[in-house]
C-alpha cells in the first residue's frame, strides 16, 4: 500500500482528490498540479544499510565485530552531508537490529523481561530523524515478537514491497510509502516534491529464518514486488521514487526468486535511484567488477540509473544527488543523478552537538547491559584459537563448532533410525577478512572462554540442521565448498589464492571425513581428491549424516546436490550448540601438533599468495609445511603472505 507522509508532522496524511483504485496494493492518486518552470532542484538522498546493531564510535565490550563506523559516527556525517544542501532524505536499507554483541544482549534482556526501554538502535534512528527505512533478513533472527517490539517506537515509515506479516496489526509496516518533501530550489523558492518509496529483501529469508519466522511471515519474490510497487508510486503521484533493495546486484535478467535482483529492479522505468545492500560491498567503488553497459563501478550507476551500497556496519555513508526540474506540463523530471561514498572516520573526534550526545546516551546505555552479558564465563580453552590460517589448513576455531554440531546432532538422533550413521559435520571460517575487512578475524589466548567469545567465533544467527546425504552428495558439498579458490596455473608465481568473487562464508569444511583439495584443477571438472573417512575411500553410496545449519539447508550456496533429506531441523541456534558443547566439555583441548584432515594440492610444487591478518605474522610457524614468506601489506591492511603447496 502507498503511503503518504508529511515532511513536518510525519503522520499518516489523508489521501486527498485520491479514487479508491486497487491495483498490485496500492493506493492510485490523483497527480496535484505543479506549478510550471523555475529554478531546478536538487535532493540529496543520504543511505544507510546493514548496520547490524553497531552504534557507537568507540570500541564496543566484545562486538562481533570491530567497529567500522557505528551510527554515532556515522552521525556526524550524516549531519555534514545534510548541510551542504537545501534539501535531503535519510534513508535506511535493512539488517540494523542484528550483528553485534549489543544486540545479542538487547533481544536477550528483552525475552527476559530485562530491557523494557525503546530498542537502541530504533531509538539512535529516531533521533536522526531517518525518513524511511526497508527490512533486512536479519530483522528476523530473533523472531517476529521481538521485531514488532523494536519497531513499534520507530517515528519513520516501515516499507517492504514482498513481506508481510500474518497478524497485521502486530507490525506495522507499508509495501511503499509517499513522502510529501517541502523543497527549496536555489532561489529560495518552496516547492512540494513528492517522493515514492519501497523497499524489499531476498525471499530466502523465510527459509533462512524459518524457525524464527514460524509462519508468521509471508515472504515473495523481490524482483517482482518491487517492480510492481514503483509503477504504482508512480500512479500514485510520486515525482521521484527510490528503491531500497536489501540486495547485492544479480544480472539484468535475474529469475523472479533471486536473491540478488538490485540491476533487474533498476531497468525498470518507473525506478529513480537505487540502494543496495546485503553483501556488505562499496559501490560505487572497486568491490564491484564492471559490466558495460550495465553496471558502472566507477560513477555508481545501475543501467544507467544512480545506485549506492554503503558497506556495513556504518562503515560508509551513501549519497545520491538528484537534479530535479518540472517541464512545460509542469511535471517533476530527473534530469541527472550522481552517486558517491563517504567513509566514516573512525580514528577522528566526533563534534560536540546535542544530538551527538543523545546518541552517546543510548549507545552507552546498550553498552553497559552488554558488559555483564558479555563476560559470563562458559569454559575454558587451553591452546590458542585463531582463524589467520582457517581457509588454507586445519583450524582449531573451525574444528571446535565442528565438534559441537557432530555431539548435538549424535545426540539428538539417537534411538532413530539414523542413529547407527557416522556422522560428520561442515561449518565455514565467518571471522576469515575478506569483505568485511582485516579486523574480520577471531583470536582467543588459552584461559577463559566468554560468552563473547562464542558470539564473536560463531557470528550468524543460524539454527541447527541435519541431513541424510550420500557419499557423492557429501563429494558435491566439498566441491561446492572448493570454489572458493582460484585455479592455480604452472610456471606462474604469486597468483592469488582466493577468487574474490566467493566470501569467505561459502567455504565450508567438514570434520569426520579427510581429503585434499587440488589447486590445479577446474572446479568445473572437481577438485576433491582422497576423500576418505578413516582412512577408507568414501564411496557414492556409502550414506553420513551430515551437521549443518538452517542457511545451507535452504539451497544458499548451492552445496545441496538434490533435494535435502533433512533430519533434524532444530530451534536451537547453532551458536547456542557451541556454548552448551564448550560448558559440558571444558576444558578444550586439541591434539598438538594439528592433525591435517584437509590440505590443499597441487601437482608440482606451486607459489601463491594468501592474505591474513597482520597479526598472523607472529603465527607464522604453525604453517611450516607451506614455507611461508611475508610479501607485504595490502592496500587494505592485510598481510599478504606467499605459500608453496
Amino acid at each position: 500500500m502507498v503511503d503518504h507522509w508529511g515532511n513536518s508532522d510525519r503522520k499518516l496524511l489523508a489521501l486527498v482528490n485520491s479514487q479508491h483504485v486497487l491495483e498490485t496494493g496500492a493506493w492510485i492518486m490523483k497527480p496535484s498540479g505543479r506549478a510550471k518552470g523555475g529554478t531546478p532542484v536538487t535532493l540529496r538522498v543520504l543511505a544507510t544499510t546493514d548496520l547490524h546493531m553497531h552504534l557507537s564510535d568507540d570500541p564496543e565490550p566484545a562486538s562481533l565485530l570491530r567497529p567500522q563506523g557505528g551510527l554515532v559516527t556515522l552521525g556526524a556525517l550524516i549531519a555534514e552531508k545534510r548541510a551542504e544542501v537545501l534539501n535531503s532524505v535519510l534513508l535506511d536499507n535493512g539488517d540494523f537490529l542484528h550483528g553485534s554483541s549489543v544486540g545479542e544482549a538487547v533481544a536477550a534482556a528483552c525475552q527476559a523481561g530485562g530491557w523494557t526501554q525503546d530498542n537502541p538502535m530504533i531509538a539512535a534512528m529516531n533521533v536522526l530523524g531517518y525518513d524511511a527505512a526497508t527490512l533486512g533478513n536479519h530483522e528476523f533472527s530473533h523472531g517476529v515478537p521481538f521485531l514488532a517490539k523494536a519497531l513499534s517506537t520507530a517515528q519513520f515509515p516501515l516499507v517492504s514491497a514482498n513481506c508481510g506479516f500474518v497478524d497485521q496489526d502486530m507490525v506495522r509496516i507499508r509495501r511503499s510509502v509517499i513522502l510529501e518533501k517541502h523543497v527549496v530550489d536555489a532561489t529560495g523558492a518552496r516547492r512540494t516534491l513528492l517522493i515514492g518509496v519501497t523497499g524489499g529483501l531476498p525471499p530466502q529469508t523465510a527459509a533462512w529464518d524459518k524457525q524464527a519466522i514460524a509462519g508468521q511471515v509471508q515472504i515473495g519474490s523481490m524482483a517482482l514486488a518491487l517492480e510492481a510497487e514503483a509503477r504504482a508510486l508512480r500512479q500514485a503521484g510520486a515525482d521521484v521514487v527510490i528503491v531500497l533493495a536489501h540486495s547485492g546486484i544479480g544480472s539484468p535478467d535475474e529469475t523472479d526468486l533471486a536473491e540478488h535482483c538490485a540491476l533487474r529492479v533498476a531497468r525498470s522505468e518507473y525506478v529513480d535511484a537505487i540502494v543496495l545492500g546485503h553483501i556488505h560491498l562499496a559501490f560505487p567503488g572497486p568491490d564491484i567488477p564492471e559490466v558495460p553497459g550495465w553496471v558502472d563501478p566507477a560513477n555508481g550507476r545501475l543501467a544507467g540509473k544512480p545506485a549506492i551500497m554503503a558497506g556495513a556496519r556504518g562503515s560508509h555513508l551513501g549519497v545520491i544527488d538528484l537534479a530535479l526540474s518540472i517541464d512545460a506540463k509542469g511535471k517533476w523530471i530527473v534530469e541527472r543523478g550522481t552517486a558517491s561514498l563517504s567513509q566514516a572516520q573512525t580514528d577522528a573526534k566526533v563534534p560536540a552537538s546535542s544530538t551527538t550526545e543523545s546518541l552517546r546516551t543510548i549507545a552507552g546505555r546498550a553498552q553497559d547491559l552488554t558488559k555483564d552479558w558479555a563476560k559470563e564465563t562458559i569454559g575454558e580453552v587451553l591452546h590458542p584459537l585463531h582463524s589467520y590460517f582457517a581457509l588454507i589448513c586445519d583450524c582449531p576455531s573451525v574444528e571446535l563448532v565442528n565438534r559441537a554440531q557432530t555431539a548435538y546432532v549424535a545426540q539428538q538422533l539417537a534411538g532413530t533410525e539414523y542413529a547407527d550413521l557416522p556422522v560428520v559435520s561442515a561449518t565455514a571460517p565467518y571471522r576469515s577478512g575478506g569483505h568485511d575487512g582485516v579486523q574480520n578475524f577471531f583470536h582467543l589466548p588459552p584461559g577463559p572462554i566468554q560468552r563473547s567469545d562464542a558470539t564473536e567465533l560463531y557470528v550468524h544467527p543460524n539454527t541447527i540442521a541435519a541431513l541424510h546425504v550420500t557419499g557423492a552428495e557429501l563429494r558435491h558439498w566439498l566441491e561446492t565448498s572448493a570454489q572458493v579458490f582460484s585455479r592455480l596455473l604452472p610456471g606462474v608465481t604469486d597468483q592469488m589464492l582466493l577468487d574474490p568473487s566467493y566470501p569467505g562464508y561459502h567455504f565450508d569444511i567438514v570434520h569426520g571425513v579427510e581429503y585434499k583439495i587440488d589447486l590445479m584443477a577446474d572446479a568445473r571438472q572437481g577438485r576433491i581428491t582422497s576423500l576418505r573417512r578413516g582412512g577408507v575411500p568414501v564411496a557414492d553410496d556409502d550414506q553420513f549424516i551430515l551437521a549443518t545449519n538452517s542457511y545451507r539447508i535452504s539451497g544458499s550456496g548451492g552445496f545441496l546436490k538434490n533435494d535435502p533429506k533433512v533430519v533434524l531441523a532444530d530451534r536451537m541456534s547453532n551458536r547456542d550448540v557451541l556454548m552448551r558443547y564448550i560448558r559440558q566439555n571444558s576444558p578444550i583441548e586439541f591434539d598438538m601438533p594439528r592433525p591435517r584432515n584437509w590440505k590443499l594440492s597441487a601437482a608440482g610444487r606451486v607459489r601463491a599468495v594468501f592474505e591474513t591478518s597482520p597479526l598472523a605474522k607472529d603465527c607464522l610457524w604453525q604453517i611450516t609445511h607451506y614455507d611461508p614468506e611475508v610479501i607485504g601489506l595490502s592496500p587494505k591492511g592485510f598481510l599478504r603472505v606467499a605459500i608453496t603447496i
